[in-house]
């Protein structure tokens, strides 16, 4: 070949930590372990993705508990909200800790790994099969899930077939992600 083979390494990338080519999920659980995993778009987490995803769930909400991200105080002061944020690097502020959110995040990258690699188009419905998993395990005893809540659930109302998976739309734009390789030619 006239080339030098080319490594195929996603730890070359130049870009480090959350970048604007990666998908932000906004992730939420309440005392109630209702769970809600949202993609809300590309790159960090901003006021506006919050409001799109959490504006209208937290109807009753008085506080809420986050990691220190800036984003957080300005949803909180709009929805005259308490802020609790544990401060960066450490899970717990003594009274308040994060280990619930940490915990579903662990599930779930463990859950994902699975797959080994999920297209981003499908990442949504990954994310609310992982939820309905959840609140199953959450709701049922776990050695009656598969006789009664799948058999019953999955066969009457969730029915899915192949036409549908082909024209799913992107849940973000790709365009602006990528486009510093389109206009290099």
């Amino acid at each position: 070949m006239p080339r030098f083979s080319k490594k195929r390494t996603s730890t070359k990338s130049p870009y480090r930590g959350i970048s604007h080519h990666k998908i932000c999920v906004v992730s939420s659980i309440d005392e109630n372990d209702n769970l809600l995993l949202k993609i809300v778009g590309l790159g960090r987490c901003t006021t506006e993705m919050l409001n799109d995803s959490l504006g209208l769930k937290i109807n009753k909400a008085i506080s809420i508990t986050t990691d220190s991200a800036s984003a957080y105080q300005e949803f909180c002061k709009n929805n005259n909200l308490v802020l609790n944020a544990v401060p960066s690097g450490f899970h717990s502020d003594g009274l308040i800790n994060i280990s619930e959110i940490n915990g579903v995040h662990s599930q779930l990258e463990s859950w994902l790994s699975k797959f080994r690699g999920i297209s981003t188009r499908h990442l949504q419905d990954y994310l609310n099969w992982f939820v309905y998993v959840f609140t199953m395990k959450k709701r049922f005893k776990l050695s009656k899930i598969k006789t009664e809540s799948y058999s019953k659930i999955l066969i009457d109302s969730n029915y899915i077939s192949s036409n549908n998976l082909f024209h799913v739309p992107l849940p973000i734009n790709l365009n602006i992600a990528y486009a510093e390789y389109i206009n290099q030619s």
